[in-house]
């Protein structure tokens, strides 16, 4: 979209809601913007709102030093200046006004305005219908940070809720677990790799010394073969040198005979000698085949399951291949998936930490309460419908009920209520109704109540009281109480608070039974979070109760869905 300056915008004091004085002396002046330097314009102080589905309006805008609101509008595609307002006087709506975590309710005949945040507090005011017009009634009044403006802002906001954690976490393990489960396939897989890399390297050198002996053994029988060959060779010329000496002699066959045949056996015996001696040879090579056969046969074997790199030229002496790139690769993809279940652990990590980080400014800045409040969406009790006096003149007008017997020390309100072990937050406001000695609460969670009596059967009671008796002032004290039975209850904790006791007081229980946990917040804001140990998780009954006259108004219980 464009935006327009529309040239000669008279400037309209535009009649608004007072919440104080308002200066209106000054008459309604001109301005033309085509005399204004708009390198003048000063947007430092300025502040952006949205004025409607299609406006927004921009306040705090200084034209010639003088502060001015600039609304636009939108127009055919544009957006164009409607309206510049002169802020004369004090302004109705001081700058630091956060009007986002308002809510708007009908009373009566009164808008009830809340959640209004002025330096970071929430206040509420009442706007009255008289006359065709809303009036302020009663001025700003301490309010809260409602749960379903809050929650919707916070979603806005795109704030990541205690679910979305709790999944991310869960992605977190399964990724963690499941690096470790490759790391130590990876492990195992390199531990293996190393002890065949080393049973390898062992057989080679077998391999290697075996090939050596066999060489040097074919060597010995290549020369073994060489004086057999020599020896028949002499003994045939032997032979030849007696049979022509022979020749020439008279009758000498007798001598030549014998000559000839101790001859021809001795060359029988070397040659014998030398025959056995290459067949032991020759045995001992074919073992040395077979052995040498057998450690190849177990490399192709190591070379078909382990990556073995080998530079030398003889296939069977090297493990490098197709095998081996293969499973290289498998192991080059496990380490690059790793690093990147490393990298993806590590934004995991920042994630869980950021969210933890949020949570924790969440609680810092919230409390517990109001972080918990958006996943407490199962209203269990509501108003007073379901409740019966077991003690004291209980009377209930509207939303509101009151005991009204100003000398019962123990009065009670029973109302039958099945709670489990899910979180449950208890809401209402509570005044006492008279002076001096006073005090009223809440017992929860509880069960096996028979008789009327100080106590309440085994549950949890939540009090304040002003008791300047026991505490020597009359100030206000938040206590906490473990019920036993319906006679006896001991006090576990007490602290001092600065309201009223008859004042209207908004209590905020919340129990978290699983954790043994209990947040009280008054007024909005957080007193206490205790761990009880009582090891209650489970009740039947609730009951409020007061010391003399006090009243309730706007009882809800809430818990989990789950």
């Amino acid at each position: 979209m464009k935006f327009v300056w529309r040239m000669a915008v008279t400037c309209l004091l535009i009649p608004v809601i007072s919440l104080g004085a308002q200066d209106t002396s000054d008459e309604p002046s001109t301005v033309q913007l085509d005399t204004i330097d708009f390198e003048t314009i000063d947007f430092s102080e300025a502040r952006l709102s949205i004025a409607g589905p299609s406006a927004f309006l921009i306040r705090s805008v200084r034209i010639e030093g003088e502060p001015y609101s600039v609304l636009f509008k939108e127009q055919n595609g544009n957006w164009v200046v409607t309206e510049l307002i002169a802020q004369q006087g004090e302004p109705v709506l001081p700058d630091n006004v956060v009007l986002d975590f308002a809510r708007v309710t009908v009373e009566d005949s009164a808008l009830v305005i809340d959640g209004i945040l002025i330096n970071g507090k929430p206040y509420s005011t009442r706007l009255e219908l008289r006359d065709d017009a809303l009036r302020l009634s009663g001025g700003l009044q301490a309010g809260k940070l409602v749960g379903s403006s809050l929650s919707r802002i916070t979603l806005d906001a795109g704030l990541s809720d205690p679910e979305t954690l709790d999944r991310q976490q869960e992605q977190l393990a399964e990724l963690t677990e499941r690096n470790t489960r490759l790391l130590a396939q990876v492990g195992s897989m390199n531990g293996s790799l190393e002890q065949l890399r080393t049973k390898n390297a062992e057989i080679q050198e077998q391999l290697e010394q075996l090939k050596k002996e066999k060489s040097d053994l074919l060597g010995e029988v290549d020369n073994l073969q060489a004086r057999l060959t020599a020896s028949e060779a002499a003994a045939e010329e032997s032979a030849r040198e007696t049979a022509e000496s022979a020749a020439d002699e008279s009758d000498p066959e007798d001598n030549a005979a014998a000559e000839s045949g101790g001859t021809d056996s001795n060359v029988e015996e070397i040659n014998q000698e030398l025959i056995q001696r290459i067949g032991t040879l020759l045995q001992k090579i074919d073992s040395l085949e077979d052995h040498i056969s057998g450690l190849e046969t177990e490399i192709s074997a190591l070379r078909e399951s382990v990556p073995e790199e080998s530079a030398g030229e003889d296939r069977s002496e090297r493990l490098a291949g197709q095998d081996v790139r293969e499973y290289t690769q498998r192991i080059e993809t496990l380490e690059d998936e790793i690093r990147d279940l490393k990298v993806e652990n590590s934004r995991l990590a920042g994630e869980r930490n950021e969210l933890e980080q949020d949570i924790r400014r969440e609680l810092l800045e919230k409390g517990v309460i109001e972080v918990m409040r958006p996943r407490l969406t199962r209203d269990v009790q509501e108003g007073f419908s379901i409740a019966s006096t077991q003690i004291g003149s209980w009377e209930q007008s509207g939303s509101a009920i009151r005991q009204t017997d100003p000398g019962e020390f123990f009065a009670k309100l029973e109302l039958p209520l099945a709670q489990d072990s899910r979180p449950t937050l208890y809401s209402f406001d509570a005044r006492s109704r008279q002076a001096g000695w006073v005090g009223f609460g809440v017992h929860i969670f509880a069960s096996g109540v028979e008789k009327r009596g100080y106590g309440y059967g085994e549950s949890l009671l939540l009090w304040f009281t002003r008791d300047r008796d026991t505490y020597g002032n009359d100030q206000t004290y938040m206590e906490l109480y473990r019920s036993s039975d319906d006679i006896n209850m001991a006090r576990v904790l007490s602290a001092a608070i600065p309201e009223s006791l008859g004042e209207w007081l908004n209590i905020e229980l919340l129990y978290q039974p699983d954790d043994e946990y209990i947040t009280v917040a008054v007024n909005g804001e957080e007193k206490l979070r205790y761990k009880t140990w009582f090891g209650i998780e489970s009740g039947v009954d609730m009951a409020l109760r007061t010391l003399n006259a006090g009243e309730f108004r706007n009882l809800q219980v809430l818990s989990t869905e789950d």
